[in-house]
């Protein structure tokens, strides 16, 4: 007994050597590996909080500033205040992270200074930005609220001509939708020649005209001067390429590197931690097993089994990614096997609670991955908009224009040498172009609300036969010139229910489309019928129809349909039919369409004559699409 005594006391003072170090080891990784957490949590709260804020700010810039609210001194959108909370919280989580500073590492510090001054001089930008575009103002507000009031003057006083107030507009417009400096140009010359000629005629107009002249001569030198200073705002602001814009991105942009160099960092110290976690597992198992064949040759059999059995548990848990714990037989007296697996449990659970911290930090680094793919998805759809809406606006807006500008200049210049016959013919041609040209106005504005779930409904109780006279009497000219019979039906029916102007916009075009697609000779049938609850309006022609395919596509695609050529050549954008169809839906009506190759097609939609439980339903429908 006593060899045996003093062979386990030998054992266990070694034991007891070896497992103090370790112990004093684990203390400390494991507050290092918790301080290390705590860090990498800060990091990612700062970084949630400064994405919200430049989120909220990218909100207001492409949607509040087309609010008034955004313009009144006393009021504050809801985005603004999101922005201030979210910057407030990236500040005060920044302020956190830099007292978590990592241990023999001043690296970590310089870029914890770099990026508070980055998110100073970041929200120095966002101010900047949104006191400039106050001061530019929208509508009624700022300097563009000036400017309109200096060209409401204009219009109201004589000295000046309508058309040059159009010109000016014009030139204005389309600086603000193009950004191109060009247009200031163009509209600075057309200010001095008119002020050159109002400067000459107040020398040869008598005392009372002169007043008016001078008066309009210094409302002309206030709109320049306001005007100019709106361009100003317009470049410092500047885009993603130029100005304050493109240093506010980039500002982000350093702030993403300088996020990702800290995350990279805390996740690097990690893994050095981690791999020194796991060498002194490996010396304790090493020893411990070392330790088990000293004790098995020196006690036999006594403590040999539970030995063995020890071992075999801690490398099964081991094996098992830290799973399970060690239980040692009760009728097991020895203190110091007590003691160490008592200690390699404890060791083995917060082994597991940080292996559950870390899958959860992973979690929440995949959905915050998620959502900002979703982000990049949804500014790719807006880019593909923005897109469509120009390429339309260069194509086939410029296409109209130019067509009545050429015909224009023809009469313009050659009066005298056409014949009335001749004129006759460019008038009705110039006719048919305008009212093609506000037709592709009416779909492509229509278009672009829809987009932006910009339409409001305002249903109201209306005539339909009158809308239904109004536009057979407008295509009529048109129909006359292909050689086609265009009939209106007399109708009896009640007064309907809905959004008058989105039911003449439907009517429209479903006329031109039926004009657009019939030939010489063919018929265009206009009528309505009424059922229980609803009034059903019909456009049908015998012209060159579609296969079922066609139909099904115009009835279920989401997206705007391509547009085909026309039996004489016509064009269109392909949106008209993608807003009718959304238009009847919104006023809780249906659509239909019957159409044989060669033969003709039916078009046939619903407007309700009354509120009923259905209408109600399929409005709301609709309104949700």
């Amino acid at each position: 007994m006593h060899s045996i005594k003093g062979r386990l006391l030998s054992a266990f003072l070694a034991l007891g050597l070896l497992v103090i170090p370790f112990l004093i080891f684990s203390f400390i990784s494991l507050k290092r590996s918790n301080h290390l957490r705590d860090t990498r949590e800060k990091v990612i709260s700062f970084n949630a909080s400064r994405l919200k804020a430049q989120s909220s700010f990218g909100r207001m810039m492409d949607f509040d500033v087309l609010l008034d609210d955004f313009y009144k001194s006393d009021e504050s959108t809801a985005n603004q205040l999101d922005y201030h909370l979210s910057l407030k919280k990236s500040t005060k989580a920044l302020y956190v992270l830099s007292k978590a500073e990592i241990k023999d590492n001043p690296i970590f510090s310089r870029r914890i200074e770099k990026l508070q001054k980055e998110l100073e001089y970041f929200d120095h930008l966002s101010t900047k930005i949104t006191a400039l575009r106050k001061e530019r103002g929208f509508r009624n507000y700022g300097l563009e609220g000036e400017m309109r009031s200096q060209i409401h003057q204009l219009e109201q006083i004589q000295g000046i001509e309508l058309a040059d107030i159009l010109m000016l507009r014009r030139f204005e417009k389309d600086f603000f939708l193009r950004k191109d400096i060009f247009y200031v140009h163009q509209l600075t010359d057309s200010l001095v020649q008119l002020k050159t000629g109002l400067k000459e005629r107040i020398t040869t107009a008598k005392k009372e005209e002169q007043a008016n002249l001078e008066n309009t001569l210094a409302i002309l030198g206030s709109y320049q001067a306001i005007f100019g200073r709106i361009v100003e705002l317009e470049l410092e602001i500047g885009n993603e390429e130029a100005g304050l814009t493109q240093e506010w991105l980039k500002s982000a942009d350093r702030m993403d590197l300088s996020i990702e160099r800290l995350s990279e960092m805390v996740g690097t110290e990690s893994q050095l931690l981690s791999g020194r976690i796991r060498t002194y597992l490996i010396l304790l198992f090493i020893s411990t097993l070392a330790l088990a064949v000293f004790l098995s040759l020196a006690i036999a059999n006594r403590i040999s089994a539970p030995i063995e059995k020890l071992i075999s548990d801690m490398d099964y848990i081991s094996q098992n990614q830290f799973n399970g714990t060690i239980k040692l037989h009760s009728k097991m007296k020895i203190k110091e096997l007590h003691e160490l697996t008592d200690t390699y449990n404890k060791l083995v659970k917060k082994i597991r609670r940080q292996l559950q911290v870390l899958g959860t930090q992973n979690v929440s680094l995949t959905r915050l991955n998620q959502k900002l793919t979703q982000s990049e998805l949804e500014l790719q759809e807006a880019s593909q908009i923005k897109d469509k809406f120009f390429s339309i606006i260069s194509h086939d807006l410029r296409g109209h224009t130019g067509n009545i500008v050429s015909i224009a200049k023809i009469l313009d210049q050659e009066q005298g040498e056409i014949s009335a016959k001749e004129q006759q013919t460019f008038v009705q041609y110039l006719r048919e172009s305008s009212q093609n040209l506000q037709m592709l106005l009416d779909n492509l504005l229509n278009w672009a609300k829809t987009q932006m779930n910009d339409h409001t409904l305002s249903p109201r109780a209306f005539d339909i036969e009158q809308l239904l006279y109004s536009n057979a009497k407008l295509f009529s000219d048109h129909a006359s010139r292909k050689g086609i019979q265009l009939e209106c039906e007399e109708v009896k029916v009640s007064r309907v229910y809905a959004d008058k102007d989105m039911v003449d916009f439907v009517i429209r075009n479903l006329l031109s489309n039926a004009l657009k697609f019939s030939r010489n000779g063919d018929r265009i049938g206009l009528t309505a019928y009424e059922t229980d609850s609803e009034v059903w309006i019909e456009v049908s022609d015998t012209g060159v129809g579609m296969t079922q395919e066609q139909v099904d596509e115009l009835l279920t695609n989401q997206e705007e349909n391509h547009s085909t050529k026309g039996t004489e050549n016509e064009i269109g954008t392909g949106l008209g039919f993608a807003i009718c169809r959304d238009f009847i839906a919104r006023n809780g009506g249906q659509i239909t369409i019957e159409s044989t190759v060669s033969k003709g097609s039916r078009f046939s939609f619903s407007v309700p004559t009354r509120i009923t439980r259905n209408t109600l339903f399929r409005q709301n429908r609709g309104s949700k699409k």
